[in-house]
This record gives structure tokens, sequence and C-alpha cells, in this order.
């Protein structure tokens, strides 16, 4: 694997959240659950945008959260 596939750029987090949004839209699990053939075109993009947005924003969170997370598991490895 090259060094250029391990790096994490914004649009391989941004493919990867759109292909997991796609995924998830398309999964007829969900679909049952949200009664999506009653829906509207509009309503159907909608869901879309909105599983996009939820999923960055979690995506957002823990990047925030990483540097924290690290520093917690340092300071447990140090205690012992």
């Amino acid at each position: 694997m090259k060094k250029e596939e391990l790096t994490i750029t914004p649009e391989k987090v941004a493919e990867i959240v759109a292909q997991a949004s796609y995924d998830l839209w398309k999964d007829e699990e969900f679909r049952k659950m949200v009664n999506f053939e009653t829906l509207s075109q509009t309503e159907q993009d909608r869901i879309f945008n909105e599983l996009e947005v939820t999923l960055l924003g979690l995506v957002f969170l823990q990047a925030e959260q990483q540097p924290l997370l690290l520093d917690t598991q340092k300071k447990v490895i140090d205690a012992f």
C-alpha cells in the first residue's frame, strides 16, 4: 500500500461519507423503516442530504475528540 493511500484528506473523508450515506440510503431495511416508497422525490433527496450532513458531523466530532482520547490513553498507560 502506498503512503498516499494511507493519508486522510478532506476529499477522501467526503468520498467515504458520501458512499456510506448512499449505502444506507439504498439499504432495503432502512427504506422499509422510513416507508421510503411512499415519500416524494424531494423528501427522498432530503433524507439523503440529512444522512450526509449527520455523518459529516459525527466525523468532525470524532476528529475533535481524538487528541483528548490519545491524551487520556497515555495518562492511563502512565498510571500503570
